[in-house]
């Protein structure tokens, strides 16, 4: 079974906005970024929150599109995605871990008043899949956190997930910091997931079936890339 990392589009003519830029920059204000519910807080291995995460409303730019997977700068990717309801519907009907979502409003500056939209939801796979590693067969690797050609990858042992773990680097990020980085995922034969998370290894991952079956129903606001270190 292949899989894909499943991104945000980056093609203008359909997100709205230039290429690189989200759809989404800010929260309506007032927002407290670094209350305990804030959007930031949505960042950890398990996504069983102990809260009800503060989405107020997000502001949308003012030439994006609406479409079924949303970028925004607020929110880590890598933890949980924006979607419509109409996808999240869609991808119920697929095999997936337990997951959460929680109604994410959106506005847009119109004439100087706000439009509202309530199509969309924060959507969270609540467990990692870093758990269904077979590390006994995966390879790991420490990399520059930022991209550096002198600088040499060195090759690790990972045990287990607590070994993984130990391997993460603790924010902010200090000068010299370096990333683990999978270069071969062995998943153990129980993991059947049509999409996983996998934390600080890149995010949310789906199969090829399920790729194939949202560019069959044209869903939009993502693109795929194919997860070539990844093996079940």
């Amino acid at each position: 079974m292949k899989y894909y990392k499943i991104i945000n589009e980056i093609e203008p003519k359909i997100t709205g906005v230039k290429g690189g830029e989200c759809q989404i920059n800010v929260m309506v204000e007032p927002y407290d970024y670094n209350a305990y519910n804030s959007i930031r807080q949505i960042t950890g291995i398990s996504l069983e929150l102990d809260f009800e995460p503060d989405l107020n409303a997000q502001l949308l730019r003012k030439r994006a599109k609406i479409t079924d997977m949303i970028s925004s700068e607020r929110i880590n990717s890598l933890a949980c995605k924006l979607l419509s309801q109409r996808f999240i519907e869609f991808l119920s009907t697929f095999n997936l871990p337990k997951y959460k979502t929680y109604l994410a409003p959106m506005a847009k500056e119109v004439k100087g008043e706000y439009k509202w939209y309530h199509s969309h939801y924060l959507f969270m796979l609540v467990e990692t899949a870093n758990t269904l590693i077979d590390f006994k067969q995966s390879e790991f690797v420490l990399k520059p956190l930022i991209y550096d050609p002198t600088v040499a990858w060195i090759q690790v042992e990972v045990g287990s997930c607590e070994d993984l773990y130990t391997h993460l680097q603790p924010r902010p990020f200090k000068k010299g910091a370096k990333r683990i980085h999978a270069t071969k995922i062995v998943f153990r034969p129980e993991m059947k997931f049509d999409m996983i998370r996998l934390h600080r290894l890149d995010g949310y991952f789906i199969s090829e079936h399920l790729k194939n079956m949202i560019q069959q129903e044209a869903y939009t606001g993502m693109r795929f890339e194919p997860a070539e270190n990844i093996i079940v």
